[in-house]
């Protein structure tokens, strides 16, 4: 909200408690129509008169016209001669400013009131004339109950609304908003669940899986997955066992992240076979990363996830097909084995 558009409405707000838009009961308070024109100095055009209908205590004081109850503000110097009433006044708060004014009566069923005030802090001022009449009764304590309630009824869609945000966020791992207090004080409660949530990931690198996926930035958390176990004070777990990935053939898991065992079976797998044979067996990913080849980091390889052929197969079931590699290749990956193998 823009400077000028705040000072306009804490100034809108100075004798005039609004309640717009209510169908007025009838009662014994009075109903009054109020104008108020504003003037800011250095504004490049007129500001419109506004008027609304303003339901007032029937026994209220000349302060309640000037300044609500609730407004941060102190009067001072007030001096009454006949029907015109002169004051100082102070507000406090963000917009915070200070001020002259009178009011006067202008009969039972009118009155007109002026200020001027300061904002020294923004180097502004403003005039402000306030014009009323009496037009009818109405029932100020039931008309301001009802405000209240479409007030409360404001505030909890508005929590409504923010809950659902926040909700969303959690659910899609937006944590650099929900964490970050300062940005967005409206998520701040949902600390917990966001962590809670984080930390289930982390637990969950204690799996070749897990780890794996978010070593590769594939997890919700995406690259900054460190960012956020340090955002929620979480330590990196330890990476799983490498002797034990070998025995469960995790070895799209072994080719990333276990050097000395993929020397190991490199040296007992990846020699003397040809080409297709190596690259279509269980060992395809420890064989590329053995002879240096790409795609040995890929846990989507052929054989990344191997699972040893059920004993109870029978020798007329036909094994799957592998992709036939192209000739280039097949030439290129044979000279990379020669090499690798004969040291030339």
């Amino acid at each position: 909200m823009s400077t000028c558009k705040r000072f306009l409405l804490t100034a809108f707000a100075i004798g005039v408690c609004s309640a717009a838009g209510l169908t007025w009961a009838q009662g014994s308070d009075e109903l009054w129509e109020v104008t108020t024109n504003v003037d800011m100095p250095g504004m490049p055009m007129a500001i419109p008169a506004q008027t609304m209908q303003v339901c007032k205590d029937k026994n209220r004081r000349v302060e309640d016209d000037i300044v609500k109850k609730d407004q941060p503000c102190k009067m001072t110097d007030m001096r009454t001669s006949g029907t015109r009433t002169t004051y100082s006044i102070v507000c406090e708060g963000k917009d915070a400013f200070s001020g002259t004014g009178e009011h006067e009566m202008l009969g039972k069923d009118s009155y007109r009131m002026k200020m001027h005030m300061n904002y020294s802090s923004r180097g502004m001022s403003m005039d402000m004339v306030t014009n009323a009449r009496r037009i009818g009764a109405c029932d100020a304590k039931g008309e301001r109950r009802k405000l209240d309630e479409r007030v409360d009824q404001i505030k909890r869609d508005a929590n409504a609304q923010t809950e659902s945000v926040c909700r969303g966020m959690v659910d899609k791992y937006m944590w650099q908003v929900v964490l970050d207090g300062q940005k967005n004080a409206s998520c701040t409660s949902y600390k917990g669940e966001m962590c809670g949530k984080i930390g289930a990931l982390a637990e969950n690198m204690n799996t070749y899986e897990g780890y794996s996926q978010m070593k590769s930035n594939k997890s919700p958390l995406g690259g900054a997955w460190r960012d956020a176990f340090r955002a929620c004070a979480l330590a990196e777990p330890p990476m799983p066992s490498c002797s034990i990935a070998v025995d469960a053939r995790k070895l799209g898991f072994v080719a990333r992240f276990c050097p000395a065992e993929v020397q190991s079976l490199g040296r007992q797998h990846c020699g003397g076979r040809d080409y297709t044979a190596i690259f279509s067996s269980q060992w395809a990913p420890i064989c590329r990363k053995y002879l240096g080849r790409s795609g040995a980091e890929s846990d989507d390889a052929p054989g990344s996830d191997y699972n040893a052929p059920s004993s109870s197969r029978t020798e007329s079931s036909t094994p799957a097909q592998p992709q036939q590699p192209k000739p280039e290749d097949v030439l290129k990956g044979g000279a990379d084995v020669l090499k690798k193998l004969f040291k030339f």
